[in-house]
């Protein structure tokens, strides 16, 4: 049965339908029965408007069953009269405004909306990635180079970055990018075999660099980025012009082997300038061979070598004078970063691997200088590993099972079943046989007198790490740190969680920091336009408050 009741309010009406089989009467701002009733420590709301309002009238039947406490949303229903709480209506109003911002954004529930994003506000950033930059170029002719010793003494520099191994190009731009080991990435060399698809990824055959399968295992720091609303370009670095999982940035030039001139590095640094200053980008990465390139054909001590890194400098010189130039002088930090280092080849004992490795015993040879990796033929593995012991003292023999934890490099599939590593110092020569990659002797007349690839911990391998900025202290000097490291600061300096199970350490990052908190509460929440936070913030603080007196009296 239903009883009709009129509620007035300044002369108007509205009919209000009330079920007279309830177990209470839900006559008052709160519902009253012997089960339920009214919470002591509230009374009913303020009256600023003069609204009539009657206490409410207690049933006086037997309840049927526990009642449901609802405390109102937006309007406290009377039989006389009717009342609307103005604080009620605004929590509401302050509700559906904080989900609405929660469901703009598409990070939130990963879809595209048609709502435009908000544009990143915090200080943008430039990493700068110079190939085959060992760790002492600097500190050996420091008086050349006003620009580098500018970046260190107003900025933060490591004494070293170790690289990864095998200290090859690939593998450190793959950690630098995702923050992983080799074995985890899966981009294990330069060159590395895959033998269930029997494809080999060669470093300068673009080809094989170019297929998106070898890329797959891990999202790269500028699809992260540009995913979370801070817009990238990439100048020759890697391959950010294979998509990851079907996404690729807009602004992209992958690694080109010709491409290595300082004509070229002049260029793309003002062209990072530009994205910073006409399109709001937040994030650049531009890539450089030519110090790598002279010291692979001149060798790392020789004095072309040396020019080429006193030419280096000069360029970032222009870097200053268009920072200087720039209304966003204050606004963005630099990172220089290398990804190996070089040593000597003439210096080193070159071990001739064709009077060691039978034809007959091999299936693939990968790696040469300080490694290779081998599948021998099935069931003369004991006798080729003997024959490598029995006429080698200069290298270390391992299956798969039992590769050195520190290397981070047994656990990919990729890996083939044996490894040669050279001691520091010796040299593998690769074998003259077109089941060799990359090739030997007989297919190839380039000799370098400056080579890498060797394991990591060797002192020639180490490389540079400099960051100079609002974000970096002035004149401070960090511990050495690690490849996966880098991926971890510029995730920091970008205000972007990291996606990936990263193995760098906070620990050995932080204190060169403006910042040292990675993800603290005002960087989440004041730093830029972060609706969505703000969104769940007012519904979670919001909600259970509203609803506590109904939770405390169920």
């Amino acid at each position: 049965m239903r009883l009709r009741r009129k509620c007035s309010r300044r002369g108007a009406e509205e009919d209000l339908e009330i079920e007279e089989n309830l177990p209470f009467d839900v006559g008052g701002y709160w519902a009253t029965s012997p089960l339920c009733p009214p919470p002591p420590f509230l009374s009913p709301p303020p009256n600023p408007l003069g609204l009539q309002f009657r206490p409410p009238s207690r049933s006086k039947k037997r309840p049927l069953e526990p009642p449901l406490c609802l405390p109102p949303l937006c309007c406290d229903f009377n039989p006389r009269p009717s009342q609307c709480s103005v604080l009620s209506m605004l929590f509401c109003l302050l509700v559906l405004f904080s989900m609405t911002s929660a469901l703009q954004e598409d990070d939130f529930f990963r879809f595209t909306t048609t709502t435009q994003k908000p544009k990143y506000a915090g200080n943008k950033l430039l990493m700068v990635v110079l190939n085959g930059f060992r760790w002492d170029y600097i500190s050996r002719d420091m008086e050349h180079l006003p620009n580098f010793r500018r970046f260190i003494e107003e900025g933060s520099s490591a004494p070293w970055l170790n690289s990864v191994f095998p200290a090859d190009g690939y593998p450190a731009w793959a950690s630098i990018a995702t923050g992983l080991w080799p074995e985890d990435h899966g981009i294990i060399g330069n060159y590395f075999y895959d033998s269930g698809k029997r494809e080999v990824f060669e470093l300068n055959n673009l080809t094989s660099t170019r297929r998106a399968h070898w890329w797959q295992r891990a999202q790269p720091i500028w699809v992260t980025a540009t995913m979370a609303n801070r817009d990238t370009s990439v100048y020759l670095f890697s391959r950010c012009d294979v998509p990851y999982k079907g996404y690729r940035i807009p602004d992209c030039i992958g690694y080109n082997g010709s491409m290595n001139d300082l004509r070229y590095f002049d260029r793309h640094l003002e062209s990072a300038m530009e994205d910073f200053e006409q399109k709001d980008y937040a994030f650049s990465i531009v890539f450089n061979e030519y110090v790598g390139r002279l010291g692979r054909n001149h060798g790392p001590e020789s004095n072309l070598t040396f020019q080429g890194v006193r030419r280096v400098d000069k360029v970032l010189g222009h870097l200053f004078t268009r920072l200087r130039q720039s209304h966003l002088r204050y606004k963005i930090n630099i990172m220089i970063v290398s990804d190996h280092g070089m040593s000597t080849l003439r210096r080193m004992k070159i071990i001739n691997m064709d009077d060691h490795l039978h034809k007959y015993n091999i299936q693939v040879v990968i790696g040469r200088g300080g490694y290779m990796n081998i599948i021998p033929v099935a069931g003369l593995e004991d006798r080729l590993m003997k024959s490598i012991r029995r006429g080698l003292s200069d290298v270390r023999i391992y299956s798969k099972k039992d590769i050195p934890d520190r290397l981070h490099w047994k656990k990919s599939p990729l890996i083939l079943p044996d490894l040669i590593l050279a001691n520091e110092g010796v040299y593998l020569n690769a074998l003259s046989d077109p089941r060799q990659f990359p090739r030997g002797p007989s297919y190839t007349s380039f000799v370098p007198r400056g080579v890498h690839g060797f394991d990591p911990s060797y002192g020639d391998m180490r490389t540079i790490f400099m960051g100079w900025g609002p974000d970096f202290y002035e004149g401070y000097e960090t511990n050495p740190l690690e490849m996966p490291d880098i991926y971890l600061v510029i995730s920091h300096l970008l205000s972007i969680p990291p996606i990936n199970d990263h193995a760098g350490s906070w620990q050995r990052v932080k204190y060169m920091l403006v910042n040292d908190a990675p993800f603290s509460i005002h960087r989440v929440f004041f730093e830029g336009n972060h609706w969505r936070q703000w969104g769940i913030f007012f519904s979670l603080v919001f909600l259970p408050f509203h609803y506590a007196p109904t939770l405390v009296y169920l």
